[in-house]
């Protein structure tokens, strides 16, 4: 393993996983350890969010976007 890193992310959750994805599109040279204890980055779980919820600035993030939904309705028994 290599001893020197210039930044260790540790927890492979969403948060660690999106500075790591974006720094590797902004920054490749920088020397990036991601520490993970579970037995995949990620965990089991599925992230939503809305649309609006992303600024103009923040579309890097549409390649990681597996399914969209025109919109939603929310609905209670009674």
């Amino acid at each position: 393993m290599k001893a020197r890193w210039d930044l260790i992310l540790v927890g492979g959750g969403l948060a660690n996983g999106l500075i790591a994805w974006r720094l590797r599109q902004l920054r490749p040279e920088i020397d990036l350890l991601l520490i993970e204890a579970g037995a995949q980055a990620g965990g089991n779980h599925t992230w939503s969010f809305h649309q609006d919820d992303l600024t103009a600035e923040q579309q890097w993030i549409a390649p990681l976007v597996a399914h969209r939904w025109p919109g939603y309705e929310v609905r209670f028994p009674r």
